[in-house]
């Protein structure tokens, strides 16, 4: 079974992990590539010693399969600490090419991580944030926002390729395809953060110019984050972090001149530790993909059977969508419920039975807020651990909570 291979579960059998959308548990394998690497330790791409070499060789083989994973080149790999420095890194190095009146498009689903400095950078550059429905085909949402003259000022269109509080997997490839079709220098960002350990990722297919995923979403330890430019890309983004290793050399006392490889990306020393364990997981995954994604599947529709059985599809939080709609959304193991009191009333219950969900807003305040008016929910989201017994588990345990509170 694939549970079996985490030890953190072997240690609490009766824990029912539900929080896999906030922080995957950590693979046995990944755990056992941040050990090692203590025994080994060295710096990387600096010491002219066998130790620095070998590591930095394990460096490099590790960028060479999370590349290959994503189906990207290994100088197309930046390695960086987590998703949103990822965001970032994209939003204040892109900010140069921005003027006065300008246009970011994001979607109604954003996680704050991919909407803050998008904020930020509208505010600072007096340019303009427009937001979709990735469900909605483009040209139809912005003719009644956009005049066709204004479509040569839409600079960036960035999403998340599922949200984290719907589960919805979007069709980021015709998307994109779209966005490129209108917009002549649009640069094109995928948030990778809650898809990438349910569904095979090819950024060729997705016809993307970035994307960003986190170690600790996908079984490997925190600390580590990935941002994948394609190569052609990499000269419109300016370094926003400087330090040591992307430095080419001093022009004078007063200038310096960067490196123009990825490594411009790369200041400071890495945590080899931790890239070695994302490394470790994502070669588990490759290994055994098609059974993690199908037992996500599985555990999608048993989920929804076990719903409508215990009369609770109602509580469920969904945008509707048109049937046979080519955008419409494929559906993840990521579930929010709706709640008759305050969220952290109901997850404070279930933790009495060792039952771990997410309560709140779940860092989507302009989904929550805006679209949906809720205050908080519940959310349930799967890991290649999770079984069905912990799916009957909540369901039995979330309808008695639900009867208590409604009195």
């Amino acid at each position: 079974m694939l549970k079996d291979n985490f030890k953190q579960l072997k240690l609490d059998p009766s824990l029912v992990y539900l929080d896999s959308a906030n922080s995957t548990l950590i693979l046995d394998q990944a755990v056992e590539a941040v050990i090692d690497t203590y025994s080994h330790y060295s710096n990387v791409s600096r010491g002219s010693y066998d130790l620095a070499e070998k590591n930095t060789n394990l460096l490099d083989d590790a960028r060479k399969n999370i590349a290959s994973f994503i189906n990207a080149n290994k100088n197309e790999i930046i390695f960086n600490y987590s998703a949103t420095i990822g965001i970032n890194q994209l939003g204040y190095g892109l900010s140069d090419n921005f003027k006065e009146d300008d246009i970011i498009l994001l979607s109604i689903y954003e996680h704050n991580s991919n909407l803050l400095i998008w904020q930020k950078l509208a505010k600072d550059k007096k340019a303009k944030l427009l937001f979709f429905n990735p469900e909605i085909n483009l040209k139809e949402q912005l003719n009644n926002k956009l005049k066709q003259k204004d479509y040569q000022k839409v600079k960036i269109i960035s999403l998340t390729h599922a949200s984290n509080v719907t589960g919805k997997l979007f069709n980021a490839s015709l998307l994109f395809t779209e966005a490129k079709s209108l917009f002549k220098n649009v640069f094109t960002i995928l948030d990778a953060s809650q898809s990438i350990s349910k569904t095979k990722i090819d950024v060729k297919k997705l016809n993307i110019d970035a994307l960003v995923f986190s170690s600790h979403k996908v079984y490997g330890p925190s600390g580590v984050g990935v941002l994948y430019i394609e190569e052609s890309k990499q000269k419109q983004i300016e370094p926003f972090l400087l330090g040591s290793q992307i430095l080419d050399g001093l022009k004078d006392k007063y200038t310096y001149i960067l490196k123009q490889d990825i490594s411009r990306f790369e200041p400071g020393s890495p945590n080899l530790e931790g890239i070695l364990g994302l490394n470790a997981s994502l070669s588990f995954i490759k290994k055994h993909q098609k059974e993690i994604y199908d037992h996500d599947k599985q555990l999608v529709d048993y989920f929804l059977e076990k719903l409508k059985k215990a009369n609770l599809l109602d509580k469920l939080l969904t945008l509707n969508s048109e049937s046979n709609n080519p955008l419409e959304a494929k559906q993840l193991g990521i579930f929010s419920l709706s709640s008759p009191s305050h969220p952290h009333d109901v997850s404070y219950f279930l933790n009495k039975n060792n039952i771990a969900v997410r309560a709140g807003k779940l860092c989507s305040d302009l989904f929550l807020d805006d679209i949906k008016k809720q205050e908080g929910v519940i959310r349930i989201s799967f890991g290649m651990y999770t079984t069905s017994s912990d799916i009957d588990k909540f369901i039995k345990n979330y309808k008695e909570i639900l009867k208590i509170l409604e009195k």
